[in-house]
């Protein structure tokens, strides 16, 4: 019976032994099948209304996503890792830059000045020009530092950033072991000759007045060879409270009658113990000078 039926669907199909494949088959099998029977739409009578809609009428419902559900593999994490990463840290950055712009610990609220004695410490807070409100990222250390040198009185600085907002300015200020007087000016001296503005009175301080110059600048040097002389004829003759300095006749000083004495820059106490044997050989003689000149090779006394 199967292969009358078969041979049946070759004779119906118009097809031969040769003709007959799995494809054939399968659309014989296909035209084998009932189809549903369709209802044709009835005619509407002329002048006839529209039937009114169903009141139950049927709502479209979304349609449900019938797609596969992808689950990022190790491959695709291990590719998103960089771009992630570069955007966190893009953020930090932002982040990191507002608040060092707009925090107030990084705003100088405090200048703290150390070291100094005779220099005011307002004077040296506007010389170093770092204002209170100043963002301590623009606050130059080295250019803080140049301008506290510019004083005649600083000798060696030191300038340190700190947070919160603190600013130190530590000082080393000039020793004065000397007063000198230029005309109506009064100025310090340290130990390397350098001449700065006085902040007062020395207390027990030997005093040069320079008789051969009008003015002087602060920060000019006199010599240190020049001060280590005069703290050596200060020790030789403490009685002398006061020398004169000119470039023709070197140190000189006035004795208590009034008799000058020039001893110049070189040898002095050499030519201290000269003067000691000149003036006690006068007083055996019972004579006296107005001026006595120990500069030269030779003493000169002048009457």
């Amino acid at each position: 019976m199967k292969r009358k039926a078969r041979h049946s669907d070759r004779e119906s199909a118009g097809l031969g032994p040769r003709d007959w494949t799995f494809e054939t088959a399968a659309r014989v099998e296909r035209a084998r099948r009932p189809r549903p029977l369709r209802s044709r739409p009835r005619k509407r009578a002329a002048g006839a209304r529209p039937a009114a809609p169903h009141r139950y009428a049927e709502v479209a419902q979304p349609r449900a996503w019938r797609g596969p559900l992808v689950i990022p593999g190790r491959s695709q994490v291990k590719a998103l890792a960089p771009r992630v990463a570069g955007l966190l840290a893009v953020a930090f950055w932002a982040w990191l830059a507002l608040w060092v712009s707009f925090s107030d610990a990084y705003y100088v609220s405090r200048v703290e000045v150390l070291g100094n004695e005779f220099l005011p410490a307002e004077h040296l807070v506007e010389q170093a020009g770092v204002p209170e409100g100043y963002h301590i990222f623009f606050v130059n250390p080295v250019a803080v530092r140049a301008r506290l040198l510019a004083l005649p009185g600083v000798r060696e600085a030191e300038v340190r950033c700190r947070l919160p907002g603190r600013v130190t300015l530590r000082v080393v200020e000039r020793k004065p072991v000397l007063q000198w007087r230029v005309g109506a000016e009064q100025f310090w001296v340290d130990e390397e000759g350098v001449l700065f503005p006085a902040a007062g009175a020395l207390a027990e301080a030997v005093t040069v007045v320079e008789v051969d110059r009008a003015a002087r600048e602060p920060g000019e040097r006199v010599g240190a060879d020049l001060v280590r002389g005069v703290q050596e004829l200060a020790a030789l003759l403490p009685e002398v409270a006061e020398f004169e300095y000119s470039q023709a006749h070197g140190l000189a000083f006035r004795m208590a009658d009034g008799t000058r004495v020039f001893l110049g820059t070189e040898e002095l106490a050499y030519r201290v113990q000269v003067l000691k044997r000149l003036l006690a050989e006068l007083g055996t003689r019972g004579s006296s000078a107005s001026e006595i000149h120990l500069e030269y090779r030779y003493p000169v006394v002048r009457p």
